[in-house]
């Protein structure tokens, strides 16, 4: 019998159905002192770092399960990313991060794994009792909140990626509240991306809802696009110092990729985040009914925490070793991290 193939988008599209053409995106708009869009979550760590004058030879607390991404970020700014325990419910182990402080230690990083809620009482203490920034890393959160308080505002920095829910090309933001931190670097907008943009999300939307006349339209000006490109970068200055270091470190920062393109901050600002985050939770619901009746496939997170809305539904499975690759030849859009973890973590030191 030939196995089921599954059609499941790999990424969001666009669809008008979840687009308001009036009211603006607001998501996070309550108390931050500044918010500043890039176009990854990693430029918005970055430059949140480098907000706090963290710099050469600085230590940043990282939960040991983490995308090599966000490592990369912190060892562009100069600083050493010291690795403390995680459970295997994503917890993070505090006692361990406690034992990991030094004299060099400026700042603490949280994830909400999956876009599920970590305890951000015992890190606010941590970070406030050693004089640490306590940065929230929120690239899998659309929406949630813990003790009645949204993800990203107990922090003195968080971090957003909204391109990982929304059709955008490009999307991170980064949102300061602490008082202390200096105004993150201007970056300067992108010419090259708007047509780029325009063309991924057209693209995305012709593999799932027909129309490819659209992308046949497209492709003249891309073409025209990528030859100009070419010239321009034959032509272009070395790059400073600072962004060679950057560079270095897997890490990257060419200015002409630094700048949100106005389709991509269009999308982000007419998504109707309320009901997109509703229809995840229906999708959530949906597979937590179905999973729970296959044996050796067990939830993280079997019941959705109210008022959140995830990126991914994690599960154990069985003992079947490369159970998402298996999944994938099937078109389900599964991952284990497999590929994106730091090489830096020695095999084993954190089970």
């Amino acid at each position: 019998m030939t196995p089921p193939r599954f059609a499941f988008p790999q990424e969001p599209y666009l669809s008008s159905r979840f687009l308001l053409w009036s009211r603006p995106h607001a998501e996070h708009a309550q108390e931050e002192l500044q918010r500043k869009l890039f176009p990854l979550a990693r430029h918005a760590l970055y430059y949140g770092l480098k907000s706090f004058r963290i710099g050469q030879g600085d230590e940043v607390l990282v939960p040991a399960y983490i995308c090599t991404a966000a490592v990369d970020a912190i060892r562009a700014c100069g600083a050493v990313p010291v690795f403390f325990r995680v459970g295997r419910d994503c917890s993070h182990d505090w006692e361990d991060a406690q034992r990991r402080i030094s004299a060099r230690t400026r700042a603490l990083l949280v994830v909400h794994y999956f876009g599920f809620p970590q305890d951000l009482q015992p890190a606010r203490e941590l970070a406030d009792r050693h004089k640490l920034a306590l940065i929230e890393d929120c690239a899998h959160v659309l929406h949630g909140e813990i003790g009645g308080k949204p993800l990203g505002s107990t922090g003195d920095a968080s971090v957003f990626s909204w391109r990982k829910f929304l059709p955008t090309l490009h999307g991170g933001e980064l949102v300061i509240r602490s008082e202390e931190a200096a105004r993150p670097e201007q970056i300067r907008p992108s010419s090259w991306a708007e047509l780029k943009t325009l063309k991924r999300l057209l693209d995305m939307r012709v593999a799932y809802e027909g129309g490819a006349w659209i992308e046949s339209l497209l492709q003249l000006p891309a073409d025209v696009l990528k030859s100009a490109r070419r010239m321009a970068s034959r032509s272009a200055q070395p790059a400073s110092p600072e962004l060679q270091q950057a560079e270095s470190s897997g890490f990257d920062l060419k200015t002409e990729r630094m700048a949100l393109s106005r389709v991509s901050r269009f999308v982000l600002e007419h998504s109707d985040v309320a009901d997109i985050a509703a229809q995840r939770q229906r999708n959530y619901q949906g597979l937590a009914e179905r999973l729970s009746r296959i044996p050796d496939v067990r939830p993280l997170f079997p019941a959705l925490p109210e008022n959140n809305c995830p990126l991914h539904f994690p599960v154990f499975i069985g003992n079947t070793g490369g159970a998402h690759r298996l999944l994938r030849e099937l078109g389900v859009p599964a991952t284990a991290w497999d590929g994106v973890r730091p090489s830096c973590i020695p095999e084993g030191s954190f089970p």
